[in-house]
């Protein structure tokens, strides 16, 4: 069976990753459970051509230098994969991320239409989508930015390591970016959407100090801006994004944040499960 035929398979049979170690049979994962789905090994050449097929050359220079890289791949017509190529023992190894490419897939969200009303009616400020890692918290930002783009005439600007979601024009023109291939940095990309007509700018991620001081930049000269934190509760957010300042920074970050903060979307789970939602400022009604 070739690689895309798998892929495919897995994909029909409601796979979330795919482990590609060298080594060992493929693996799965299906809910909770991880199952071996190939009775053969890996060997290091297959991952390793799988590297040179997926890669543009800036990914495989960035894998040869940092010995990790984050790159989407497609199945045409059935979805999208987030692949991370990273070194183990010598080897090259894959862990690939299902995404559906249809839209029907954002309807897994779990916000109630009052808070996505909300959002998609703001102009300025900022909304973090948190929780762990597989969260679902790049599928709720999607459906965020799709609101937008099905109810309002606006430019969105996307800024995605790698970019997950491919967004079709509706009512908005929607840019995306993608760190490495279309752009250096998230910070770098981050001021110069400031300067590109956005009305609403998304960061993949808030990473460091340096993207979050240029997110709250983008906020104060009268964005939305839309982005990603990795937290294990709601409740640390803030504490955590303040912490990424130096002690003397933080506390003018502190009443930026105060000022610009819309709501905080914390996922305990899949994008189908339970939504927490705090927020500063609550909806109309």
């Amino acid at each position: 069976m070739h690689f895309e035929e798998l892929l495919t398979l897995l994909v029909h049979r409601g796979a979330s990753d795919i482990h590609l170690h060298a080594g060992i049979p493929v693996l799965a994962r299906f809910g909770d459970e991880l199952k071996t789905v190939t009775q053969s090994a890996i060997t290091p050449e297959f991952t390793q051509s799988l590297a040179e097929k997926i890669c543009s050359p800036q990914q495989k220079a960035r894998l040869r230098t940092f010995r990790q890289v984050d790159v989407a791949y497609s199945l045409p017509g059935l979805a999208r994969l987030r692949v991370n190529l990273f070194y183990q023992r010598g080897s090259i190894s894959a862990v690939l991320h299902i995404l559906s490419g249809k839209d029907d897939s954002l309807n897994k969200v779990a916000l109630a239409p009052a808070y996505l009303a909300f959002f998609r009616e703001q102009r300025r400020g900022l909304v973090l989508v948190t929780g762990p890692i597989g969260a679902g918290k790049s599928t709720t930002l999607a459906r965020l930015v799709d609101e937008i783009n099905t109810h309002h005439t606006r430019v969105i600007v996307t800024i995605e390591d790698p970019i997950e979601y491919l967004h079709r024009p509706k009512r908005s023109a929607v840019i995306q970016r993608e760190i490495g291939s279309d752009a250096v940095s998230y910070e770098k990309a981050l001021l110069a959407a400031m300067r590109q007509n956005a009305d609403v700018i998304v960061i993949g991620e808030i990473r460091d100090q340096a993207t979050a001081a240029a997110v709250l930049n983008a906020v104060y000269t009268g964005h939305l801006v839309l982005s990603t934190f990795v937290s294990n509760d709601s409740s640390s957010v803030i504490s955590r994004m303040l912490e990424l300042f130096s002690p003397g920074e933080r506390n003018i970050h502190r009443v930026l944040l105060a000022d610009s903060l819309l709501g905080i979307i914390h996922q305990r789970g899949s994008v189908n499960r339970c939504v927490n939602l705090l927020r500063q400022r609550p909806p109309p009604g």
